[in-house]
């Protein structure tokens, strides 16, 4: 019956034209010349028209100048061909200033006794539900980082006080100083304050400042030109260059010269850098997050460590407590080394003994997790289907009595005029610090890289203890 009231499609759609403009999505009607029959007002908003702009209008109005002509031939040649099917496509839409919104666009044709009438398209404003998509991926991403962040570093409460500072500073672009014990994870840290960011797109670089000799440390960090020195054949880009619009990571920092952080201290400050030998500076856009096992607060009172670069880095501090303060996580980390373990080398899954386990309690773990991930391993190699006691005993006197201490010294007071505390304080901290020094290298056979993780210690700072206590001459 409605067939025969309304006769013509111009006519059908008055019947609808006041339902039609309370649906949210823009609805665009054209006929098969091209000629704007209808548009509903979510359409006119959409993309900056009034109706009367164009309903009546050729739909080139609606196109960008430069395609007008061509996309109203493409139009009429879809239309007397039939060459596309209906179909529903996300796309982009052009709005009348010209710039563009995410958009899910159907269209069909409209056909009348068989012959092909025109077309008619429905456009949904994606934007919303794209930004609400984009929301609930990066609260996905940021729970799954957080149960990475557990599943590497543990769970316990002082653990989690780390985790939620990283959250916390990811979030910003400020500079953090990251203090922990050798083998607490510094890295690992550093690593997911980047992947918290806005920058876990761009690159981390990371640079071991005790791992790098002094006369090549600049290069390492500013790049050269060729020609710069000698062996600079050709043009380097330095880790800063490499990191930038992301995040560099300088570990073990208190180890640079204090002429080196002087140019650090300039790079930062300017935000540029320059490559040895060259005259051009180069902008920079990065995040600085440095790591040392020393307290850097203690190296600037000592003079060892500039003021000015401290305060320029402390804008935030991370704070990793040692495995001895948090055993709790003993359990969970020991499971998920044993797998990895077993996994690496291709062995069948092992378990551990409850007594292995409250062995590993007991023992202090100077070298924090790198020494238990390490215990682990060798005992994973030993053992056979279970990890028991007697696989960890090699740890025996890793503890208070591995090396045994000078006893207190009666001070003699022969010349209480020339009495001087301080240098009578020092002089028996050096020879205390001789005899572990020497002890720990005894106990390692001569192996410094054990030693200075035993002590500690980074590999350059037992270097100069060994060079100043003339230490090895007979090795």
């Amino acid at each position: 019956m409605l067939q025969n009231k309304y006769v013509t499609m111009e006519e059908q759609l008055k019947h609808f034209r006041t339902i039609l403009d309370t649906v949210q999505a823009g609805i665009n009607v054209v006929d098969k010349d091209g000629t704007i029959l209808y548009v509903n007002d979510a359409y006119c908003k959409m993309n900056g028209y009034s109706k009367e702009e164009l309903i009546g209008k050729s739909l080139t109005v609606i196109l960008p100048d430069q395609n007008q002509q061509k996309g109203l031939e493409n139009y009429k040649k879809i239309i007397n061909k039939k060459i596309i099917k209906p179909t529903t496509v996300e796309s982009f839409n052009i709005r009348r200033d010209g710039t563009s919104f995410p958009v899910l666009i159907s269209w069909n044709y409209l056909v009348k006794d068989g012959e092909l009438e025109g077309m008619v398209t429905v456009i949904q404003d994606l934007t919303e539900i794209k930004k609400v998509k984009k929301e609930l991926n990066q609260l996905k991403s940021n729970l799954q980082k957080r149960e990475y962040l557990k599943y590497i570093m543990g769970d316990s409460p002082q653990i989690q006080e780390v985790h939620k500072a990283v959250e916390n500073v990811a979030k910003t672009d400020f500079s953090v100083i990251i203090f922990g014990e050798t083998g607490t994870g510094k890295e690992i840290i550093a690593e997911a304050i980047h992947n918290f960011s806005n920058r876990e797109k761009k690159p981390l670089i990371s640079v071991d400042c005790g791992a790098i000799p002094e006369t090549l440390i600049e290069s390492e960090l500013f790049g050269y030109i060729k020609g710069a020195f000698t062996g600079a054949e050709q043009t380097r880009d330095g880790a800063f260059q490499k990191a930038n619009n992301g995040t560099i990571f300088l570990d073990e920092i208190g180890n640079l010269s204090l002429e080196t952080q002087k140019k650090l201290l300039r790079v930062l400050q300017e935000k540029e850098v320059q490559k040895i030998g060259s005259t051009r500076k180069e902008k920079l856009n990065l995040r600085i997050i440095a790591a040392s096992n020393e307290n850097i607060a203690e190296m600037v009172k000592n003079g060892s460590f500039r003021k000015d670069l401290f305060f320029r880095l402390n804008e935030f501090m991370i704070k990793i407590p040692p495995l001895r303060e948090r055993k709790e996580d003993i359990p969970l980390l020991t499971n998920r080394f044993i797998k990895e373990i077993c996994s690496h080398l291709n062995f069948p899954q092992k378990e551990i003994s409850p007594q292995a386990m409250e062995l590993l309690y007991r023992y202090d773990w100077p070298g924090n997790v790198r020494e238990l991930r390490n215990a682990l391993k060798r005992a994973v190699v030993v053992s056979g289907k279970k990890i028991e006691e007697h696989h960890f005993d090699f740890l025996e006197g890793f503890g208070e009595n591995l090396f045994s201490v000078p006893s207190k010294n009666k001070v003699e007071f022969n010349a209480l005029q020339n009495f001087d505390l301080k240098n009578y304080v020092k002089k028996h901290i050096a020879e205390l610090e001789k005899e572990v020094i020497e002890q720990i290298l005894e106990k390692f056979g001569g192996n410094k890289s054990k030693t200075a993780r035993f002590l500690n210690i980074d590999y350059k700072t037992l270097l100069k203890k060994i060079k100043e206590f003339q230490l090895l001459s007979d090795r």
